[in-house]
């Protein structure tokens, strides 16, 4: 015996039928035929839906090119973003010409990695030049360049000291000169024969370095003998003289020594 059922399709708000499926089946319950029955004006309207379904809805690329909008030429009304309202975001164009202030984040630690050698990075200053090793993230101080020109400064500069007319000093880099030229020393002595006697303070700057030990006098050494005699000492730095009396030449010499001055 064949059996026979069928599905009405409606829409639920109204319960009005826009079509029905009949569906026959044999005595051994195998289905035999299908046949479907729609509402012509309601199938029309469906047609009419899918032709106009392409100007109604975005497909997936033009949906992610709308919301990439690359060259901010799109205009995008949304109410919230991620739950986030519109006016908490800003266009990349509008930060053109603004500026913003940035947020200080000096620290003490290392939070915001080391500059090295290797890698670009945070460093604190140093101002001082004792150290004797290197160490990430340390740089020296403007003010310690400063230190270091006046330094070399100092190498390159020369100064002079005038102890008498026939005595001069001159001073580079820590080292001193000092020239006596045809100085008539038997008549500044005037008899005073077989003592060291003292001729002038060495000025503050031209001091010597004390050699130490047992050793505390720096001698100049007389072109014409050694009757008449000139020493650097260095214990109360003063520049010394010594005759014996029978020299009649006048003095010519030279003598360098160090300051740490």
């Amino acid at each position: 015996m064949v059996q026979i059922k069928t599905k009405v399709y409606n829409y639920s708000a109204d319960e009005k039928i826009i079509g029905a499926e009949v569906i026959i089946y044999n005595e051994d319950g195998d289905k035999v035929k299908s046949i479907v029955i729609v509402d012509e004006t309601e199938i029309q309207e469906l047609r009419e839906e899918l032709d106009n379904l392409d100007e109604r809805y975005v497909d997936q690329t033009e949906l992610t090119e709308i919301l990439t909008n690359s060259e901010e030429s799109i205009t995008i009304n949304a109410t919230t973003l991620n739950g986030v309202a519109g006016d908490q975001f800003v266009l990349e164009s509008s930060l053109i010409n603004r500026r913003m202030t940035p947020t200080s984040h000096a620290s003490s630690s290392a939070t915001y990695g080391k500059g090295s050698q290797s890698a670009y990075g945070h460093c604190k200053t140093i101002n001082d030049l004792i150290h004797d090793s290197y160490k990430d993230g340390e740089s020296l101080s403007a003010y310690q360049g400063n230190v270091l020109d006046g330094k070399i400064d100092a190498l390159k500069t020369v100064s002079k000291q005038s102890l008498h007319s026939r005595f001069k000093l001159v001073k580079r880099n820590g080292v001193v000169q000092l020239t006596i030229d045809d100085w008539d020393g038997e008549t500044w002595i005037a008899g005073r024969t077989n003592d060291w006697l003292k001729l002038f303070d060495i000025p503050q700057g031209y001091r010597p370095v004390t050699p130490g030990g047992d050793v505390t006098n720096i001698y100049c050494p007389n072109l014409f003998g050694f009757h008449l005699r000139v020493r650097i000492n260095t214990t109360n730095n003063e520049l010394q003289v010594w005759s014996d009396g029978s020299d009649n030449h006048n003095f010519y010499g030279t003598v360098t020594w160090i300051t740490d001055e």
